[in-house]
């Protein structure tokens, strides 16, 4: 299959290159087009009329020789974007965000622009799947995240759905996953805090927090299927339309 790759963290992270190389060995055609920095949290966010500037990265470090790389100044869903209108030759048979650093669960959908360059992938009519490891802690083994998508990726293409198929990955060795689940988003929020500091004279905020579960029952959930040392595979579309209620309304 032809590939086409991107990320929130940038063309530089570990995440990025282990995925990429591992899609590589596999026989697939690879293109990254990431961002030139971390753009965590940038959603589904463009850059509107805002010069974005692309820098060719031939034998980028720590990528295989075969991976075809760009760095692109821009957020992760202008990634692929761009890379649709700019690499028509390429003509990629699915998308691939990630892996990130870091889990992509329950509300965390809303805000990944992991998520959002799959999401990106889909309105382009490609199949997309976005992988990250849930947790922050070290050591991360991102080659558990590569070894579950690499072996799932071929059934997920052939399935006659345009969906994004977002995966969250235990931080475990691959032997101790034990296994996969298909899951619908659950409910985990944030405990924000916001670190006061003066910047050039001016009050300033940076956001912090820390995950926070609600106390109920996350059976059948991407958050459930984590805690429970399960990689769990979620299908998200780009409609948000609420049903039920638009029934009530007719």
């Amino acid at each position: 299959m032809k590939i086409l790759i991107s990320n929130d963290d940038g063309y530089k992270a570990i995440g990025i290159k282990t995925i990429a190389n591992a899609l590589a060995k596999e026989g697939h055609e690879i293109l990254v087009v990431a961002p030139n920095d971390n753009r965590s949290g940038f959603s589904h966010s463009l850059s509107i009329r805002k010069p974005m500037r692309l820098y060719s990265m031939p034998n980028c470090d720590g990528y295989s020789e075969n991976v075809e790389v760009y760095a692109f100044e821009a957020t992760p869903a202008d990634c692929i974007k761009f890379a649709c209108f700019h690499f028509k030759e390429f003509k990629a048979d699915m998308v691939v965000s990630g892996i990130n650093d870091g889990p992509n669960l329950g509300i965390d959908t809303m805000y990944s622009g992991t998520v959002g360059a799959g999401m990106e992938g889909i309105n382009h009519g490609i199949k997309a799947i976005a992988v990250s490891i849930a947790t922050y802690e070290k050591p991360i083994y991102f080659d558990t995240c590569a070894r579950f998508v690499v072996e799932k990726i071929e059934e997920l293409y052939n399935k006659d759905k345009l969906v994004l198929w977002n995966f969250n990955v235990p931080n475990l060795p691959y032997d101790e996953v034990k296994g996969i689940k298909y899951t619908k988003i659950g409910r985990m929020f944030y405990e924000d805090c916001y670190d006061r500091s003066e910047v050039e004279g001016c009050e300033a905020y940076s956001l912090g927090g820390k995950p926070k579960l609600n106390q109920e029952d996350h059976t059948g959930t991407d958050v459930g299927a984590v805690l429970t040392n399960y990689t769990s595979i979620t299908p998200i579309m780009c409609d948000r339309t609420c049903y039920s209620t638009l029934e009530e309304l007719k």
